[in-house]
């Protein structure tokens, strides 16, 4: 008779100090910085370029519905090219639709179009968290780390949203429309990718 294989619950506390695991939650906790800010600002936003209220909210219905579609497409491409590119992928998306479309824009279409990236992006993220803590960490970790990573992301979250709009209130003037909140939701999504990058290139220095 087929008997499976209890999964471990505890993993070994060495690895807590894992230098790749204290990587991989800087990644955790830039995210949370990243994540909400545009979907809290996003119909301020368009009220402020001179989108209707329903605009506003029509894009930030649509980015939301991005998110549900990232994690389902995250999903199935995962079983053809693999967690790890699909995460990277993730965190590219959400990074280079701030920096990239967010900060070029201010019409309508451009913001819709940063809605759908930054939404397919971020829900791809939460879907492959799991995925990529079982392969670089072992899926023993499983219980412990993902739970980590939610917590440390969670950690991130009220140095996101309120202290973007602390920058928004001091840099209204400035020339572009939200640019300082724009960066500050950017570039801790760019500090995310290249601690997972990091990871995945010191797991496959260690292996040579």
């Amino acid at each position: 008779t087929f008997q499976s294989t209890p999964v471990q619950q505890k993993p070994n506390l060495q690895s807590l100090r894992n230098r790749n695991l204290l990587t991989f939650m800087t990644a955790s906790f830039f995210t949370g910085i990243s994540s909400l800010v545009p979907f809290f600002y996003l119909p301020g936003y368009a009220k402020d370029i001179g989108i209707s209220s329903g605009g506003g909210a029509l894009i930030t219905s649509i980015a939301n519905g991005a998110s549900l579609t990232g994690r389902l497409l995250a999903a199935v491409f995962a079983d053809y090219f693999g967690p790890v590119v699909i995460l990277l992928c993730a965190y590219a998306l959400t990074s280079t639709s701030v920096l990239l479309i967010w900060t070029t824009t201010s019409s309508f279409a451009g913001t819709m179009a940063f809605g759908i990236v930054f939404g397919l992006g971020y829900g791809a993220i939460f879907t492959q968290t799991s995925a990529f803590v079982a392969k670089f960490f072992g899926v023993d970790t499983l219980p412990v780390f993902v739970g980590l990573y939610y917590t440390v992301s969670g950690l991130g979250y009220p140095f996101g949203p309120p202290i973007a709009g602390v920058l928004l209130e001091k840099t209204r003037e400035w020339g572009t429309p939200y640019l300082a909140l724009k960066l500050y939701c950017g570039l801790p999504m760019v500090i995310a990718l290249m601690a997972i990058v990091a990871v995945k290139v010191n797991t496959r220095r260690n292996a040579a």
